[in-house]
């Protein structure tokens, strides 16, 4: 991974990097769909453990990390048709598996980093420079975990059709329910239920989207 040839590649700007890009890091993953567009300065680290889906985008400077995972399985995991922003940070932890399903969209400069199974669902909208999991605080280190073991009521699950604002943060362990929107610089540390509104550090529920 850090042969000059690689970091050429890495580096290497308009259509002939991105051409490069397609025919030589696709191999790298436990498996690639069609279409997968990768931005300059994109990092991997342990991506036999990270599958991703057709037409896939990876915008520049986007970090994968798979380096702690250590379950059978893959411990990132892009489904078809998701956008990951510039400078954004996706990290499973040991037993962390991150899963990111189709057709959700991350904006600039994000993190999500769980030690324990963290899904994002299906057409999810997030803004630029939320915080998702482990990375949000009142997480644990990889070193703690590894000594713990996997907790099942740890789950972090965003629901699908959700919105989140620009520099919202979501604690480990905590869900959101499908269609909720969660307003700027919230911090959501309850779970909240599908088709709210919510703001606020703690983040607290407004209205219903259902109710006129």
């Amino acid at each position: 991974m850090k042969s000059l040839l690689y970091r050429f590649v890495r580096w290497c700007p308009g259509a002939a990097g991105l051409w490069l890009r397609q025919k030589m890091f696709p191999p790298l993953f436990r498996s690639c769909g069609k279409g997968v567009l990768f931005g300059r300065f994109v990092d991997f680290l342990s991506p036999e453990n990270i599958v991703l889906g057709d037409r896939v985008v990876l915008n520049n400077s986007v970090t994968l990390d798979a380096g702690r995972w250590n379950l059978p399985g893959p411990g990132i995991t892009l489904e078809d048709d998701v956008f990951i922003g510039t400078g954004t940070d996706i990290t499973c932890g040991p037993f962390g598996v991150v899963t990111i399903q189709s057709g959700s969209n991350f904006s600039s400069f994000c993190t999500v980093r769980s030690n324990h199974p963290l899904t994002v669902g299906k057409n999810i909208l997030v803004a630029a420079y939320c915080k998702l999991g482990n990375g949000a605080g009142r997480g644990t280190s990889p070193e703690q975990e590894v000594q713990a073991g996997p907790k099942k009521d740890k789950k972090t699950v965003i629901g699908n059709g959700c919105w989140l604002g620009v520099r919202m943060k979501l604690i480990e362990g905590v869900s959101i329910g499908k269609e909720t929107i969660v307003g700027a610089h919230a911090c959501v540390e309850t779970d909240l239920p599908p088709y709210a509104v919510a703001v606020g550090r703690p983040a607290g529920i407004i209205r219903d989207r259902r109710v006129d």
